[in-house]
């Protein structure tokens, strides 16, 4: 046993300060194990070490771990299950690479998600996590849709109030910048990438690759599918947490006080779209492309306020400030409930397998 709290690796001190840790926390997920270990083995960067926490597992996990014998893959144990955030923060501080890949243990990496993920940062200092895009597969690995977000940061920033645009298992992010964010908050059970997020947007950018470097998958047990609630009780508070980061304490509050006053949750929700768009382009320097993502943006999400509440009198008046932001805004409010449909029916159908 090392002195690190490790099991010794063989070959391990070839290479004491790999470039990059990949690092993976995972609880009782021998189904599809080996298939995630074995897609960021055969990476074309070369350069990393493989850092997994068994969380307690119960099944065949730590089996399937202890038979791979490439020098690259190491692994701890934890005794008892102490959840997805701490195992993250454990694998946090045993990490040794100068850059953290995050990756969860049902999910398959593009053989280049490494190499290229790597040279952006490397060519981009400014930016401190890229994410990618990824395509959802069930739990066959049957490919469902394809998913990317914007990278430019102004966007992101802005998508942050609302939802996460950075899927956590695609992240490859600096080490330093992380451990000087103390990682992530432990008393955040679900969302804890959301709120890591965020705290680093203080100290760096954020981008994303548009490529799909990752299939994410889904079934019933993936964490996405249980904890929606949960994460979007953190979503509202973690809008309260940085509004004065992002508009100024003074202007914070008062944004604070004008969302509060109006009367109805809908009119609290329009306002806090409206008031957020006046202010955030007022406060930051915004690249033309942030703007015109950050109008369209707040443009969709007005007509979709507008289709869910027909008659209460604003409808007109939001698909008119809907569409003076955005002239498309109309064909993609249309076009949503379609779209929510279809995802909510391969949703229904990977939960039944």
């Amino acid at each position: 046993m090392r002195n690190d709290g490790l099991p010794a690796v063989s070959g391990w001190l070839m290479s004491p300060t790999p470039r990059i840790t990949v690092l993976m926390a995972v609880y009782n997920g021998d189904r599809y194990l080996r298939a995630a270990v074995d897609s960021v083995l055969a990476q074309t960067q070369r350069d990393f070490e493989f850092l997994v926490v068994d969380d307690g597992s119960t099944d065949a996990t730590s089996r399937i771990l202890s038979g791979y014998r490439d020098d690259r893959l190491r692994f701890v144990r934890n005794e008892t299950n102490i959840g997805l955030t701490r195992s993250l923060n454990r694998g946090l501080e045993l990490a040794r690479g100068a850059f953290i890949a995050r990756m969860d243990a049902d999910d398959i990496c593009h053989p280049d998600r490494l190499a290229r993920q790597l040279a952006f940062l490397e060519a981009r200092p400014e930016v401190g996590v890229v994410g990618s895009g990824y395509v959802n597969i069930d739990s066959d690995g049957s490919p469902l849709f394809r998913s990317s977000f914007s990278g430019e940061h102004g966007f992101l920033l802005w998508y942050l109030f609302f939802q996460n645009p950075i899927a956590h298992p695609t992240v490859l992010m600096r080490t330093d910048l992380v451990r000087k964010a103390h990682g992530y908050r432990e008393e955040v059970r679900f969302g804890q990438d959301h709120d890591l997020w965020w705290r680093l947007a203080l100290q760096t950018r954020l981008s994303n690759l548009p490529e799909p470097l990752l299939r994410l998958r889904h079934h019933a047990h993936s964490i996405t599918s249980r904890h929606t609630h949960e994460q979007q009780a953190l979503c509202a508070r973690l809008q309260h947490e940085m509004l004065p980061h992002v508009l100024g304490r003074e202007r914070a509050d008062a944004f604070r006080a004008g969302v509060e006053a109006e009367e109805s949750l809908l009119a609290r929700r329009i306002r806090f779209i409206v008031e957020l768009l006046n202010a955030y382009g007022a406060s930051r320097s915004l690249t033309p492309l942030e703007k015109h993502l950050v109008a369209r943006d707040a443009a969709f999400r007005l007509g979709v306020l507008a289709l869910q509440h027909p008659g209460q009198g604003r409808t007109l008046c939001l698909i008119g400030r809907a569409h003076r932001l955005d002239s498309l805004a109309g064909l993609r409010v249309l076009a949503w409930p379609l779209k929510r449909y279809l995802l909510r029916h391969v949703t229904n159908c990977v939960l039944r397998k």
